[in-house]
């Protein structure tokens, strides 16, 4: 959606999700590749810095860095980090934090083409942390902290959210989860200009109708036969862009690509008379909001 609000044409939007790695605590059968520099004692799971430290062979989950055997019964351990970000998007007056890691989903695969060697993941796995600031710290100081996952968090209206979601495309996920237990551990809170970093620890997930809810708890139904997802532990760390200011009139250039950003100036044509129209003669009118409608036919 774009808006024209007081003479300036700024672009406004919504957000979303999050995952990891997986297993039952307690001691196992190790096994997996070696640990790397950046994994400390750790075999398999994701390093903060994105790195791969390893996978588990089959029969096993990766569960506090360690390859042990499945007791629980998950029906999805693994996570895969592709890549990461985090903006401070603005709903309603209030900013919020929202980290996403994505990563490929191996269980839906494309068919091999004639030009590819082998079939490759069609889906994304998501992980996200939401983080309201306002919520969580009230008028106080953002802090560093740890906190118990499982309960507010995995409802409706968190102020601390953490979601995963399988069967993933740009557009949502054929399955969502909230953490049924583990903790979250906020190192560096994520105010704009700074980093946001912690560790996901001996986190499980489980599948959730993500559109019906307790209008009164605010808490999601779980899913008919749901999947569980254990995540286990997940590092990370990351730079939280400093918010854009937006200017008070249109920018021919624009001023970036992010939310809160001046849109440049582009053309399309009109629906109904086929004109040719510069979105930014709008600017400096009457008109208070532009309502676009975008078609696609093949």
């Amino acid at each position: 959606m774009r808006e024209l609000r007081g003479w300036r044409l700024v672009a406004v939007g919504a957000c979303a999700l999050l995952m990891g790695a997986c297993g039952d605590d307690g001691a196992g059968d190790l096994g997996g590749s070696s640990a790397q520099a950046d994994c400390g004692n750790a075999i398999c799971g994701v390093a903060a810095d994105g790195t791969m430290c390893g996978t588990c062979e089959a029969g096993k989950i990766c569960w506090t860095g360690q390859c042990v055997v499945d007791e629980i019964g998950c029906d999805d351990t693994s996570f895969e980090l592709d890549g990461d970000s985090a903006i401070t998007p603005i709903s309603a007056g209030n900013s919020r934090l929202v980290y996403t890691a994505t990563g490929p989903d191996y269980s839906v695969m494309s068919t091999p083409t004639d030009g590819e060697a082998e079939s490759t993941p069609a889906a994304m796995k998501k992980l996200i942390i939401e983080l309201n600031h306002e919520k969580v710290f009230g008028d106080g100081p953002a802090v560093p902290g740890t906190y118990t996952l499982g309960g507010d968090d995995a409802k409706a209206n968190c102020g601390l959210c953490v979601r995963g979601g399988t069967f993933c495309n740009k557009s949502g996920c054929g399955r969502n989860f909230v953490v049924e237990t583990g903790t979250l551990e906020i190192t560096q809170v994520g105010t704009p200009g700074s980093n946001f970093a912690g560790r996901l620890s001996n986190v499980i997930f489980r599948q959730i109708d993500e559109s019906s809810f307790d209008s009164t708890t605010k808490e999601y139904d779980a899913m008919q036969q749901g999947q569980s997802w254990c995540l286990g532990d997940y590092d990370f760390q990351i730079p939280v862009p400093e918010q854009t200011q937006t200017e008070d009139n249109c920018i021919a250039d624009g001023t970036g690509r992010l939310v809160g950003d001046n849109i440049a100036d582009y053309t399309l044509i009109h629906c109904g008379t086929e004109e040719v129209i510069n979105i930014h003669s709008y600017c400096g009118t009457e008109k208070k909001a532009l309502w676009m409608i975008a078609a696609s036919g093949w």
